[in-house]
């Protein structure tokens, strides 16, 4: 299968935010409480009030206003959409890090099959220097995702204790 990580145009936005509804369902079990952590009465995530997934996602246009310090990119396996990857730079990224991955998700359908492995390859291999990430204290499968991934790809990978649970990595 072919996997590509691709700088999206305006046109592939509303694809990411397609995906990125599945991504919140996604982590619905690994919050307990805030932002992310309930569905609505409209069956939409966060918001009392939002009654549509568009209402909810508009923060996301952010990520196509900041070039050079966030960049959305779009997983596409066998050309088609497959996930996203966000990556930030400072301020919008931890600040001991050349770089962040913020939004990691690749869709059921791909998982398994190599596509995430393969994605993080393709981020090591375009951003170069300290890295970080964080995921959710709850989710050990991403725990598990993230270990194998970075032993794989990066080098000086140490746990993040304080806060939600992470990795500092340097990619070369």
């Amino acid at each position: 299968m072919n996997i590509e990580l691709l700088q999206p145009s305006n046109h592939d936005r509303p694809t990411i935010k397609n995906l990125f509804v599945f991504y919140r369902y996604d982590l619905l079990p690994y919050i307990d409480s805030g932002p992310g952590s309930a569905i609505n009465s409209h069956g939409i995530i966060d918001g009392t009030r939002a009654r549509t997934h568009d209402e909810t996602l508009r923060g996301l246009d952010v990520w196509w206003k900041k070039p050079g310090v966030l960049f959305p990119m779009l997983l596409r396996a066998g050309g088609t959409p497959a996930g996203f990857v966000m990556i930030g730079r400072p301020p919008y990224a931890n600040p001991s890090a050349d770089f962040e991955i913020i939004e990691f998700f690749v869709a059921n359908k791909f998982r398994g099959l190599g596509a995430g492995s393969e994605a993080v390859r393709l981020v090591l291999e375009r951003f170069k220097g300290r890295g970080a990430l964080r995921y959710l204290p709850k989710n050990t499968r991403a725990a598990r995702f993230w270990r194998k991934a970075l032993d794989k790809y990066a080098i000086d990978v140490s746990p993040i204790t304080e806060g939600n649970p992470g990795f500092t990595f340097r990619s070369e």
